[in-house]
């Protein structure tokens, strides 16, 4: 009996360290990985991202939420992984060889699901090709991802601050918005960007969060300026 209770008291401790912090901003990383987790959820990640990578319109906000914060819990991501692709697929674009560039963007996306910068990219190149279908099917991909980040915070503080798993997506965000980066300040999790006057925001400041990125766990710190 005696050992049954002790062990429970330590299944409590040890739930209630687990989901300590795990609030960030309006995402509750707790809920979200226990749901990607579970076999029997909506939100099982094998299924979802399976859904997710054959084009699935039918999927919610909740479930883009899923997916898209659920990544960091998947053995291939890694933020700070040097994929010279990206270089490659830029490159492409901008001379127009979309064909090329769809290649090169759709093994792209096989590493990295999420990555914006060639989600949008491929709405591009097939737009500009006459293949709408196509394009659209890209588009709505982005733009969910776009409105995960809209409702993850709204910026002005660093409790409200954008939650992204990648420094890529921040700037993907700001680009969206028309916003140019006059300063910046990455430490412990928060990236405070100073932004340029006027703006879309009518704010000097814009926050995100990058602690799934492992800023504040490596203690790391580093001033940009631009």
């Amino acid at each position: 009996m005696k050992r049954n209770l002790t062990f429970s008291l330590l299944f409590i401790c040890l739930s209630l360290y687990m989901g300590y912090g795990q609030q960030i901003s309006n995402v509750n990383f707790t809920d979200i990985y226990k749901n990607i987790a579970t076999s029997s959820s909506s939100y099982f990640y094998p299924v979802l991202l399976a859904r997710y990578e054959k084009n699935d319109t039918t999927l919610t906000h909740e479930q883009y939420k899923h997916l898209y914060y659920g990544f960091t819990q998947q053995p291939t991501y890694d933020p700070y992984e040097k994929d010279l692709r990206q270089k490659e697929f830029n490159a492409l674009i901008a001379a127009k060889d979309y064909q090329k560039a769809i290649a090169v963007g759709k093994e792209g996306v096989k590493k990295s699901p999420f990555n914006m910068n060639y989600i949008f990219g491929l709405h591009y190149a097939y737009d500009n090709l006459g293949q709408q279908a196509e394009s659209q099917k890209w588009l709505s991909k982005f733009d969910k991802l776009l409105e995960v980040l809209e409702k993850s915070g709204d910026g002005k503080t660093i409790k409200t601050a954008i939650v992204v798993i990648s420094i890529g997506d921040e700037q993907i965000y700001m680009e969206t918005l028309g916003l140019t980066v006059k300063n910046r300040d990455l430490t412990s999790g928060t990236d405070k960007i100073i932004l340029e006057e006027p703006n879309e925001l009518h704010q000097k400041e814009l926050y995100f969060n990058v602690e799934k990125l492992g800023w504040q766990a490596s203690g790391n710190k580093r001033t940009v300026k631009k």
